[in-house]
This record gives C-alpha cells, structure tokens and sequence, in this order.
C-alpha cells in the first residue's frame, strides 16, 4: 500500500508556515514566569537610572543595543542567522511600533511612579490582551474568562490604592498606556508567529528598537558615569535574555 502523501503545509495570511510550533502550555507557563522576572528585574534598573537623570530614550537604546549579545547568541547557537530573512517586513514594523509605543511608555511610567505601583498598574496588561484577543483575533473569550478579566481589574485596583487625585496623573496614564501597549505587542507577536519564527522577531523588534533610540541622541542625551554606564549595559543583557 502506498504512502499518503504528506499534508501541505499550513499557511497564514498567504504565507506558508516555516516553522511551524509546536504547543507546549508547561513549557510556555515556565518561560512567561521567567520573563517577567527578568522584566522586574529590568524595572528596577529604568528606575535607577531614571534617578540618575538618564533619559528615557537614551535607556532604550541600551537596552535594545546590548540586547543582540544574548538574542545573536541564542540564533547563533539554535537557527543560524537565515532565520532573519522574512517576508513580512510590514508585520515586524507594526509589531516594532505597538512594542516599542508600549516600551516608552513603561519606562516613562517607571520613571514618574514608585516602582510599586507602576508594577502594579502593569499587572493589567494579561487583562488586556484578552480583550485585545477577542477584538482583534477573534478568539472566543467565554463569559467565565470575561468575569474573571472583571475580577482582575478590581485586584489591580486594589493594589494600587487609588486616589482619585493621583490617580488621574502623568504616570498612572502612562502606566496604562503601556499596558495597552504590551497586551497589544503580545496580540501582534501571536498573530506574525504564524509565519515568522520567535527569533526572527525578537531581531527586528530589537532592531527597531535600538535604531529609535540612538534617533533621541540629538535630543539630550547625558553621558553616563560608570556606574550608571554598566546598569545600562546590564539592563540590555536582561531585556534581551
């Protein structure tokens, strides 16, 4: 008896699939857990050299600059560097926008707020992108998901401690703006996965990134001390693992 052919392979928006990935929720929870460690680790980093007067955009750059020593080794040693061609350049500047919008924001938020509480404010961006997810990617969201969304809110909102005056300021916007934002570049990074693999988009991202960033240097960047230099250099090596 004949062998059946093999399927063809999966598409996306035109696109054959590549890469196609495999599911692994363990494996993905664990990853996740780690990234946000990371993530509050680097937080503390943007605060610190926020205090030392360190732009925010001067802080991007670094953190995206340094970034390729992790994300060049990690290609390196997995996919090799054909993974960076693509076919999708508009996808990745839309990803890169969404991100980086949320990025600035974050960071600026980091910079006006306790760190506390702009953390806090972040944990809303899961909530979000649920929201996001059944707007955009039309993914079904059942009702016991929405009330939990509902629910989770309410949490956020109780561990920052409102007052309605404070609130309503500069950071706690910019907090939520980068919430928006994250839950938005999570949306996106779901939706060009399906025909560019992790690592190709992690590059252009960090890219985009550093690119924008050195675009701020006519615009008031201070020179570090070294202090401040090596938490700069430190906090691209964290964002980028």
């Amino acid at each position: 008896m004949p062998e059946p052919l093999p399927d063809p392979a999966p598409t996306a928006g035109g696109y054959a699939v590549a890469h196609p990935v495999d599911q692994n929720p363990g494996l993905g929870i664990l990853l996740r857990i780690l990234a946000m460690a990371l993530m509050a680790v680097l937080a503390a980093i943007v605060k610190v050299c926020a205090e030392r007067g360190v732009p925010v955009l001067e802080i991007i750059f670094f953190r995206n600059a340094f970034a390729f020593i992790p994300v060049l080794i990690y290609i390196w040693r997995t996919t090799g560097l054909g993974v960076l061609r693509t076919r999708r350049p508009g996808a990745h500047l839309t990803r890169s926008a969404v991100g980086l919008t949320g990025m600035i924001c974050g960071f600026t938020a980091v910079s006006l707020l306790p760190l506390t509480q702009s953390t806090a404010i972040s944990f809303s961006a899961p909530l979000f992108m649920v929201a996001l997810s059944a707007l955009i990617l039309k993914e079904p969201v059942s009702l016991h998901r929405w009330v939990a969304v509902a629910i989770g809110f309410a949490g956020v909102l109780i561990m920052v401690h409102p007052d309605p005056r404070q609130f309503a300021g500069v950071g706690v916007l910019f907090a939520i703006a980068a919430a928006v934002g994250s839950a938005g570049a999570m949306i996106a990074i779901r939706e060009i996965s399906r025909t560019e693999p992790g690592p190709t988009i992690v590059f252009y991202f960090t890219l985009a990134g550093a690119v924008a960033g050195l675009a701020s240097l006519p615009f008031g960047w201070v020179l570090p001390g070294p202090e401040v230099l090596l938490l700069l250099i430190a906090s691209g090596l964290i964002g980028g693992t």
